[in-house]
């Protein structure tokens, strides 16, 4: 089957590493639907792709009939959606009760690779209840579907990195003194975004 023929049901297709790996899709020839709650606000992701190629639909990704409108007649399917902090929606619902639903929907429409971004250290008796809610999500995908690939980043690199880096040069503007948790013992191990997006192209690739 051509790359032209297969069609790819996004989810958080708005978020950083999203935006390099929908651009790496389009140029490989993909088909692609992308379920965003506000279609409108990501209109230029469509930049990246020949006419046809993307569309866009309006999604609540806690309705089941609106996720399934997305995922009817895709072949596979990436889960981008997260959030570092909560606020209308928890880290449970967003990272634990969400994947659930996706990976019982993937089964039923059989769905032929399910990719999920999760977090680097997410492990079940972690202190942070982000990391907690993102390995139960693991565990419930692990659980509902066979066909299942999940992808632990570290922290990702690139331009327009979320403002990560921007956010540490701002504070030095402001102020002469940096706080660093953990009395500076925390160590980063970056990823660079077009690696991780790169890396979601060759999982799709792989025919068994």
């Amino acid at each position: 089957m051509q790359n032209n023929q297969k069609i790819i049901g996004i989810f958080g297709g708005n978020s950083f590493l999203a935006k390099y790996t929908i651009e790496k899709l389009c140029k490989a020839g993909y088909r692609i639907k992308i379920g965003t709650r506000k279609p409108w606000l990501v209109n230029h992701i469509k930049t990246m792709a020949a006419p046809g190629q993307l569309i866009l639909m309006s999604t609540n990704v806690f309705d089941q009939k609106s996720v399934e409108e997305v995922l009817k007649d895709c072949t596979f399917c990436i889960n981008f959606c997260g959030q570092l902090t909560e606020g209308k929606t928890s880290f449970h619902q967003l990272h634990s009760q969400w994947p659930e639903m996706l990976s019982k929907i993937s089964n039923e429409y059989k769905i032929k690779k399910l990719i999920h971004i999760s977090a680097l250290n997410s492990v079940e008796n972690h202190p942070s209840l982000y990391m907690k809610s993102k390995m139960l999500g693991e565990e419930k995908i692990k659980q509902n579907i066979e066909n299942y690939f999940i992808l632990r980043p570290s922290l990702i690199i690139g331009n327009g990195d979320d403002k990560f880096f921007s956010n540490f040069g701002t504070m030095t503007q402001i102020s002469p003194v940096i706080p660093l948790p953990f009395s500076g013992s925390t160590k980063f191990c970056p990823v660079h975004v077009s690696d991780c997006a790169e890396a979601i192209i060759k999982l799709l690739k792989i025919e068994n």
